[in-house]
């Protein structure tokens, strides 16, 4: 059996990247079976270099998702999952348009596939490199230990050979179709952040997920993209919402008791991060997701 995979690419208003990481695709010493981008609405031009891109010679199909409004990553995975289920690829492999594999990667992740059972596998990955250097925070082990809630990135030492984990980012991860069938899609309404814990944690219940160091993925982050904002909100909410959905209903009290606390710790620093935590904390409560009329891309604490 001839096994393929195809990409899932969301971007969003970073056009120099989206073409740096094209290039990627392209250069891939096995290239892949197609390549789905997800554009979610994007303003900088994007839509008009894709037009073009769709019509350069090269030996994959490309597909085109033009959103008619921004609906986040998770709703850019969402959608970008749905159409390749209707593909022929066996594996999909799914990244934002700051990730740039090395030349490798497929042919790494292909030899993997044929010399191995597929059967318990739901996922691959491989490293994320930031500076040159391994970072740790895509890679993970998530559990539960009596009350407490844990999720540790892997090790560096275990990089030198492929290893099991359960929760992995969606930064050059290659996931299953046959599990996706199973396991279902992304959560489209976290809108950022945590979707893709939420995701792999739901995939590793179907089968294994193994990294293979080999393949390096570069990830061209913006280093202030963890700091105090409007992603904040959409980190609480979903935090909740993961262990809400994974793990047993007094982990998840135990969460919600430690930052209720953290956020009225927070209220003599500034009101508005407090109200900002309780919010949060709400809706997840609540289940109330998608994108929250305050806490909109761009919103600032005073």
């Amino acid at each position: 059996m001839e096994y393929k995979i195809g990409v899932v690419l969301v971007t969003f208003n970073r056009l120099s990247k989206l073409k740096k990481a094209l290039q990627c695709y392209s250069n891939q010493s096995a290239l892949p079976s197609y390549i789905i981008i997800v554009d979610n609405a994007s303003s900088d031009g994007t839509d008009i270099f894709l037009d073009e891109w769709l019509h350069n010679d090269e030996h994959f199909e490309k597909i085109v998702l033009k959103l008619p409004q921004n609906i986040g990553g998770s709703g850019g995975f969402y959608e970008g999952l749905k159409k390749a289920l209707q593909k022929d690829a066996e594996w999909i492999w799914v990244a934002d348009d700051d990730a740039y594999p090395s030349k490798n990667s497929f042919s790494i992740a292909l030899d993997f596939i044929y010399t191995h059972q597929l059967d318990d596998i739901a996922a691959l990955c491989g490293s994320v490199l930031f500076n040159e250097k391994i970072c740790l925070k895509h890679r993970r082990r998530t559990f539960s230990k009596f009350l407490n809630f844990h999720s540790e990135p892997v090790p560096e030492k275990e990089y030198c050979s492929d290893f099991l984990l359960n929760t992995c980012s969606f930064v050059g991860s290659i996931f299953s179709k046959d599990k996706i069938k199973i396991a279902g899609l992304p959560k489209k309404d976290y809108f950022i952040w945590y979707d893709d814990s939420e995701y792999s944690l739901r995939m590793s219940k179907f089968g294994k997920i193994i990294c293979l160091p080999q393949i390096e993925i570069i990830h061209d982050e913006n280093i202030d993209s963890r700091v105090f904002s409007w992603k904040t909100y959409y980190g609480i909410r979903n935090y909740l919402d993961l262990i809400r959905s994974n793990f047993s209903p007094f982990i998840f009290i135990t969460q919600i008791i430690i930052i209720v606390a953290y956020s009225l710790k927070r209220f003599f620093h500034n009101k508005e991060e407090t109200v900002l935590y309780i919010t949060a904390i709400k809706d997840a409560l609540m289940q109330n997701f998608g994108l929250h009329p305050k806490y909109r891309p761009g919103w600032k604490i005073n």
